[in-house]
């Protein structure tokens, strides 16, 4: 066992002693080569050697890379955050038995762990990400006035909202492409009560190869949160399935993380992942949302017929153009005054709110009042939780959600059963002023 370069006369007698794994492995000197000549090999032969006697080849470590390199075609894909071999991604058995394969095709030894490290190291350094790739190919872009009114092109709508919520979720998709990342915390929800009208298909369309409809519900997080980093566009399909059995903090806790710590099934340690990737949803509930404190991160666009074929002619271009977007600086997150709108909007879709019910009727039975302090509605609410933070928060969303204003003001007063209350904020009913009409889609096509 000493003697590891002994050599065998007798090949057929190697081949009999090398059944035992613990017999001595024929082996041969190398050359040795410059790093100038080790980088400008262009194969194994020239970098070992030729194969002579059917002896092993043992690269040095500094060798072992370069094999990995002339051997394999590795990449790394950064967005689904893999290995592939030849276009194709590689599961743990490869790189598990990566040392025999060069063993048996190559005639090459080299260790397990290092036959791993040096196919990881190669792959990294041959490192893409097929979406800014295809993203970094397009030439063409949108007409302006398509851009700008790209609800009408697919859905038949000229609701500005629906062209603001389009847009921002496109340049959205570009921003975490390009920048991985960065912070995407809403889900634009495409709804519709008529099933197959492509609400699915107009995502699949747009995501192409890089689309997936198999992010579950957040019952296994850690397999959902390894599934992000399989695809460019999630879709949560029937998204009222996960809204509604899901705890809030849960579900906004996901969407707004931008990067994961994992566990990959062939790997050795925890590794940080950056999200590349963002998610919409599509339902045909009218009553999806669940929380009231969390509607802003799923406007909706409520459609009755999505032109799909359209999407399919002009998807280079509509990606070209929220390219276009997203490197002119425009924002794909939402102001303050637009989360409000949202806020608002998201009302016709909230499931049955008893609590939002019975503010709404108070307040239709008050139309006189224009402002009040809040212990006072929260007396007329429910006195005996006067004194509970917790309702008087929920109290608080619900006023936010039916337009009243919170005020810096704080003032004292009295409840309505005469005690005196300390100093508490000042609420004030939204304007009853009526809302501008919207134009037609006949009129919006007019004004291009």
């Amino acid at each position: 066992m000493d003697n590891l370069e002994h050599e065998f006369e007798d090949i057929k007698q190697w081949q009999l002693i090398r059944q035992d794994r613990h017999a001595p492995r024929p082996l041969r000197a190398l050359p040795n080569l410059t790093p100038a000549e080790l980088q400008s090999a262009e194969s194994v032969d020239d970098l070992l050697g030729p194969v002579k006697d059917g002896k092993l080849r043992r690269p040095r470590v500094d060798q072992v890379r370069k094999v990995a390199e002339l051997t394999l075609p590795l990449k790394y894909n950064l967005l689904t955050q893999r290995i592939e071999n030849d276009g194709k991604p590689i599961d743990g058995d490869f790189l598990g038995t990566l040392y025999l394969q060069l063993a048996e095709q190559f005639q090459i030894e080299v260790a397990k762990e290092r036959a791993i490290d040096a196919a990881t190291l190669v792959a990294r350094q041959h490192s893409f990400h097929p979406v800014r790739d295809y993203l970094g190919s397009l030439t063409t872009q949108l007409e302006p006035q398509q851009w700008d009114a790209l609800a009408y092109e697919l859905f038949g709508l000229s609701d500005p909202m629906a062209h603001l919520h389009l847009q921002r979720q496109l340049i959205g998709l570009v921003a975490r492409a390009m920048q991985p990342g960065c912070k995407l915390d809403t889900a634009l929800v495409i709804h519709s009560p008529q099933q197959g009208i492509g609400k699915s298909t107009l995502w699949a369309i747009l995501g192409g190869q890089w689309f997936s409809d198999s992010l579950g519900d957040l019952r296994n997080l850690k397999d959902d949160v390894l599934q992000l980093h399989s695809a460019w566009i999630h879709e949560w399909g029937e998204i009222d399935a996960v809204v509604g059995k899901r705890e809030s903090e849960t579900l906004k806790k996901f969407l707004s993380t931008t990067r994961d710590d994992v566990r990959k099934p062939y790997g050795r340690g925890v590794e940080t992942l950056l999200r590349s990737c963002g998610i919409v949803g599509t339902t045909n509930r009218s009553d999806f949302i669940k929380d009231p404190t969390g509607n802003r991160r799923f406007p909706v666009i409520s459609v009755d017929q999505v032109n799909t074929q359209w999407a399919k002619d002009h998807r280079d271009e509509i990606w070209g153009s929220a390219l276009a977007a997203y490197r002119a600086g425009t924002p794909w997150h939402y102001q303050a005054e637009e989360n409000e709108q949202i806020s608002k909007a998201a009302l016709s879709y909230a499931a049955d709110d008893p609590l939002r019910d019975q503010i709404e009727t108070w307040m239709e039975d008050n139309p006189e009042v224009d402002s009040l302090a809040m212990p006072v509605l929260i007396y007329q609410l429910q006195p005996d939780r006067l004194r509970d933070p917790e309702f008087s928060r929920q109290v608080a969303l619900r006023l936010g959600q039916l337009g009243w204003t919170k005020s810096q003001e704080r003032r004292r007063g009295y409840l309505p059963n005469g005690d005196r209350h300390d100093k508490a904020t000042v609420w004030h009913r939204p304007s009853s002023a009526p809302a501008a009409p919207q134009p037609s889609a006949q009129q919006a096509v007019s004004d291009f």
